[in-house]
């Protein structure tokens, strides 16, 4: 392979993939307990969204957290594709894979399908898509997510956040508020998470986490760009 050549697809790897990792410190009750990151690899036809919560040994003792999940989705418009959680909090385990079949359109785990109509989106997933749309039209829409064996019908509001200081510097943010349209508990054991987005350039500056223990913290310190 000669050197033009090469230069080349260099240069079109680069132009058709993308790698966000948003690099977090994890609290809980003011004390450090852990890590976090959050990678968003962007294809042109796929979008990989991973995050990963672990907690260091010293709090392991108290609450273990090893989570990772990772969802594929659709690069037009961040619809799901498929899912894979491995879920490990205290005492609770969980390991759930599923896939979508977008021609048939059906939502398949296990020997289970579930049906759905029009597009259905991984809640995660789903933030992160509308984090960059025009927040004056989300409220008015509703969507589709799928939830480890669940289709949810939700909607959001768009709330103004606190200030929160990154890099020194401190940051308009909002967040995007979920409502269940059908009823149906957003989240099990009436967990609840909250991202916090910078008005500038739309980074999740803090996450919390609130867990049968209490809230917990994550914080943005690094954001590493490929």
């Amino acid at each position: 392979m000669n050197k033009a050549v090469s230069t080349l697809l260099i240069f079109l790897s680069l132009a058709i993939c993308k790698v966000t990792t948003y690099h977090y410190d994890v609290s809980f009750r003011r004390l450090d307990v852990g890590k976090s990151t959050i990678t968003i690899e962007k294809t042109d036809d796929k979008i990989f969204f991973s995050t990963i919560l672990t907690t260091n040994k010293s709090f392991d003792w108290f609450y273990s957290i090893r989570d990772t999940i990772s969802v594929v989705m659709n690069s037009r418009d961040w619809s799901l594709l498929k899912t894979r959680k491995s879920i490990k909090e205290g005492l609770f385990k969980q390991f759930h894979y599923a896939e979508v079949d977008t021609l048939n359109q059906l939502i398949t785990y296990g020997n289970k399908s579930i049906p759905y109509s029009d597009k259905i989106y991984d809640p995660l997933g789903l933030l992160f898509y509308l984090r960059d749309r025009d927040q004056s039209k989300i409220k008015d829409l509703v969507y589709d997510v799928y939830d480890s064996k669940r289709k949810i019908k939700i909607k959001f509001d768009v709330i103004d956040g606190k200030e929160i200081k990154f890099n020194n510097v401190n940051h308009r943010t909002f967040f995007l508020d979920p409502k269940s349209v059908d009823g149906k508990k957003l989240l099990k054991n009436d967990g609840h998470i909250r991202f916090w987005f910078s008005k500038e350039d739309r980074s999740p500056i803090q996450i919390q986490q609130t867990t049968s223990y209490g809230k917990i913290i994550m914080k943005l310190v690094n954001v590493d760009e490929e």
